[in-house]
């Protein structure tokens, strides 16, 4: 078994490699973090959301975001709505397990930020792959239900 010399991290790990030197991808793709102008990256992304602010009129969405209710859903979520003062509306893929109480708890709360933006509040789509067969053969398709 090959193991980064930075990380440690195994090779058993799905879709990593290695360079010349025994450092993983991983570790490669963070140090290459401080070679980014982060202002400038700021700064395209206000002319963004500059660009797509209101352009659906008072009252409708500026972008879509993917969200689970974790943290990183809740951080972008934030930023768009209460920095960037956009109106983004979420979408919610589940599998087909039963989510949480704390799951389901998080998406409402995410889903319900209030915000001097207007308007307050975020709808959310929640979709749940529902098996389906196609009629000639036993394969097996997703078929999306949304729901609020």
């Amino acid at each position: 078994m090959k193991y980064c010399k930075k990380c440690t991290m195994p090779d058993t790990r799905p879709g990593i490699t290695f360079d010349a030197e025994g450092v993983c991808s991983a570790c490669r793709h963070y140090e290459s973090r401080s070679k980014v102008d982060w202002d400038a990256r700021w700064k395209e992304f206000e002319a963004l959301c500059d660009k797509y602010r209101g352009m659906n009129g008072p009252g409708g969405y500026d972008c879509a975001v993917a969200v689970s209710g974790g943290k990183d859903s809740h951080f972008q979520v934030y930023i768009l709505k209460e920095v960037m003062k956009m109106n983004p509306i979420l979408f919610s893929v589940e599998d087909n397990f039963p989510m949480t109480e704390a799951g389901k708890h998080n998406l409402k709360n995410i889903s319900s930020l209030r915000s001097t933006a207007s308007p307050p509040g975020m709808w959310t789509a929640s979709s749940t792959p529902s098996p389906c067969t196609w009629p000639s053969s036993s394969t097996r398709l997703c078929c999306a239900t949304a729901r609020t």
